[in-house]
């Protein structure tokens, strides 16, 4: 399950005054806390064409553009002289991504600190997102660019190497209730069914670097057992995450919600090959190739469509997918499957070849299956 993430567990908004920086959660983005200033290498890089680029930077979580101009200059809007000048840099360094959207800065970017400098007049913008990369983050779970370790599904940065990649990511390693699991072995019960209370949304789309992901429009949620939980995201994954009596669906869709109080709750469903699905023709025709920031279209989604009519599901406790693997996520999987076609899920492969965390142990934890419609 991704969450950063709305990009991509909560992207941080840092709203500017000329008084002072504001920062708050944007639901489906990843959430990023004040950090602290980065150690910068002790040599100087190639300066830029007029001679201001002094250090360079590695962009952390908490990170806004107006606090590392701040820390670098003690001028809140110098901020734009840097974006200007590390966008100069990266035309011969490399190692320097451009920033093609003010608005927005990643986790794990590199910036290129310019000598202070007179900021244009009129070039401050209204808001200011850092983005990670990871759509499983509380976007929280929206969105996603370089989250603080590089992570992969294969590899030297994959799966089996998550929990030794960083601090923030123990739980991959030594959670004891940890997503996806194979469902089997449940327990019958009686559960009430879930609510869905799901509106059409514009299509936001992004590609975050390790799945497609739809950030919702606010007002959609569900209700389980009388608790609200708002729509904030859905993406993609395949191969299936879960599996059922350990067999794998062609893929999985997982719809990311969180309530008041900030529990999460997600919604899975997974997808067999079949015909085309409708309900997803305009995402499939939008397809970002690269990894990028949110793109608004026109058209609409309606997560509603893409719920099968039976309302049973397995339920357990678990955990977010990707880093940081956070446990406390109430899971939801559907029993009964939707269809994808073989072009579909080709389309998705292409982009994403491998994107799904291999199977869980359950431990102590209880599965359970609802024995009603």
């Amino acid at each position: 399950m991704n969450i950063l993430s709305r990009n991509p567990l909560s992207t941080t908004i840092a709203a500017l005054s000329l008084s002072a920086t504001i920062l708050g959660i944007h639901a489906n983005q990843a959430t990023a806390s004040l950090g602290g200033n980065a150690t910068p290498p002790p040599t100087t890089i190639a300066n830029s064409a007029d001679g201001l680029c002094a250090t360079p930077y590695t962009i952390k979580k908490g990170d806004t553009l107006s606090l590392i101009a701040k820390r670098n200059s003690g001028n809140i809007f110098d901020y734009v002289n840097i974006v200007r000048v590390t966008n100069d840099v990266a035309k011969s360094d490399k190692r320097f991504a451009p920033i093609n959207n003010i608005n927005v800065i990643r986790v794990g970017q590199m910036l290129c600190l310019a000598k202070a400098k007179a900021t244009p007049a009129g070039a401050i913008p209204t808001q200011i997102t850092v983005v990670m990369d990871d759509a499983h983050t509380p976007q929280g779970a929206a969105n996603a660019g370089h989250g603080p370790a590089h992570w992969a599904y294969n590899g030297d940065a994959g799966p089996a190497k998550w929990g030794d990649l960083s601090s923030e990511f123990a739980a991959c390693k030594t959670g004891q209730e940890q997503s996806p699991i194979d469902l089997s072995k449940a327990n019958l019960r009686d559960i009430s069914n879930i609510s869905f209370n799901y509106q059409p949304s514009k299509i936001n789309i992004l590609n975050n670097g390790h799945t497609i992901q739809v950030n919702y429009d606010e007002g959609s949620y569900i209700v389980v057992d009388g608790k609200r939980y708002d729509l904030l995201q859905y993406h993609f994954h395949a191969p299936s995450e879960h599996s059922v009596n350990g067999k794998l669906a062609d893929a999985e869709v997982h719809f990311v919600h969180k309530a008041a109080d900030g529990t999460l709750a997600v919604v899975g469903v997974l997808l067999v090959q079949g015909p085309d699905n409708a309900s997803l023709k305009t995402v499939w025709d939008n397809l970002p190739t690269t990894q990028g920031p949110v793109k608004t279209l026109t058209a609409t989604t309606n997560a509603k469509e893409l719920i099968p009519p039976s309302q049973t599901t397995y339920r357990y406790n678990g955990s977010l997918t990707t880093p940081p693997c956070s446990e406390g996520v109430k899971w939801h999987v559907m029993t009964q499957s939707m269809q994808i076609s073989a072009a579909q899920i080709k389309a998705f492969t292409n982009l994403f070849p491998v994107s799904n965390r291999p199977i869980q142990p359950l431990f102590s934890r209880t599965l359970d299956l609802d024995s009603t419609p």
